[in-house]
């Protein structure tokens, strides 16, 4: 439906000067879908009132054309297979006579509410040689039109990341519900040494784990530079034996978190930082098959697990370094960054030693107009 939009003969063919002459019009109850032979989206009652210069949905999907298991099939490589359904959707105040004069789509405040983001990578095949996925600054910067927003906001979202082992062929899962977040200084143009973005959230982990991120991104800094800090409250351990038990063959029988507290300064390629992961009572199993060769086995690796990892740790301060799977995505590097931290917190791996090759470039301060 469309209401109060008045073309003449002068605009009839033009839709610039339609949308600029139009001091007001109102286009809603809009819904529809759109496929290729990569993607389908669908869209359900969506509208624009050039009054009030605010775009709404009630909801909006996307997922690839293929289903996952053919995704997966017929690409020769590891990929991600990613889908989205959200909830209503605001954008406001969003000019269109503006976007129409010069081109800057500038959309105010985003909020989107509801919404569902997954993520799965079968590491079974081989990585696709050469291939860099951006983060989140740099693909900002690849958008071919100028773009900018003051801020997006995400209410009440869930986010499942699935990732089957190359070894084990097994899946493991991290599910963050109720997950409230914004993002920030949305900006592909015009930028300075001092503009970054900004990424704060908060949500569960597995309905249990409360934990809290702060991002800041620069967009200038050729190196990609960030800063990042992650926060978990207390919580019972073996929350992650969803995660532990398909992708590395282990679980955790006790171990209870008092605190967790990362800070991380990260570049495109890797990061490092420290984690002060504040813990007791952990103990290990090293899982196997049912067969008495392979049960014995298990034991015998799980003794000595318990025997290498700290079991307690009330001040000690744990190496945080990850180097970058370039082909993989922001979320990806995000959750390898920060179980690194966890490995080297509780003995299990000697991130020290992985940085050394890197010492130069970590002491290499960031540009120190770069981010805030």
């Amino acid at each position: 439906r469309l209401q109060d939009l008045h073309i003449n003969s002068g605009n009839l063919l033009n839709l610039r000067e339609i949308l600029m002459s139009n001091t007001g019009f109102r286009l809603f109850e809009f819904t529809g879908s759109y496929a290729n032979n990569n993607s389908r989206f669908n869209w359900y009652n969506t509208g624009y009132d050039k009054h009030t210069k605010f775009f709404t949905a009630d909801s909006f999907n996307y997922c690839p054309a293929k289903e996952r298991d053919e995704f997966v099939a017929a690409s020769p490589y590891q990929t991600d297979f990613n889908t989205a359904h959200t909830g209503a959707i605001t954008i406001g105040p969003f000019d269109v006579s503006r976007f129409a004069k010069d081109s800057v789509l500038d959309m105010g405040i985003i909020t989107i509410r509801d919404a569902v983001f997954t993520n799965h990578r079968d590491k079974r095949k081989p990585r696709l040689p050469g291939s860099v996925r951006s983060l989140p600054a740099n693909f900002l910067k690849q958008i071919p039109i100028r773009v900018h927003a003051d801020t997006a906001r995400i209410s009440n979202a869930l986010v499942l990341y699935e990732e089957v082992n190359e070894r084990t062929g097994a899946t493991g899962k991290i599910v963050f519900s109720k997950l409230e977040g914004s993002v920030s200084h949305l900006r592909n143009y015009d930028l300075s040494p001092v503009d970054s973005l900004h990424v704060n959230a908060s949500g569960y982990l597995e309905e249990k784990l409360f934990i809290r991120l702060n991002v800041r991104e620069s967009y200038t800094d050729p190196l990609g530079g960030f800063i990042m800090g992650v926060k978990m409250d207390s919580v019972d351990l073996t929350v992650f034996n969803p995660v532990l038990k398909p992708l590395v063959s282990a679980e955790l029988i006790s171990g209870y978190l008092d605190s967790l507290n990362m800070q991380v300064v990260g570049r495109e390629a890797f990061a490092s930082g420290t984690m002060k992961m504040i813990y007791h009572d952990l103990k290990i199993r090293v899982t196997g098959s049912r067969q008495k060769k392979q049960v014995f086995g298990s034991g015998i690796k799980s003794f000595f697990a318990n025997t290498l990892v700290k079991n307690n740790n009330t001040k000690r301060t744990g190496t945080v370094f990850f180097e970058r799977l370039r082909d993989r995505s922001a979320i990806n590097y995000l959750v390898k960054i920060t179980l690194s931290g966890i490995s080297s917190s509780i003995g299990v791996k000697k991130s020290d030693r992985q940085a050394k090759k890197y010492r130069k470039q970590i002491n290499d301060p960031l540009p120190a107009t770069s981010i805030p």
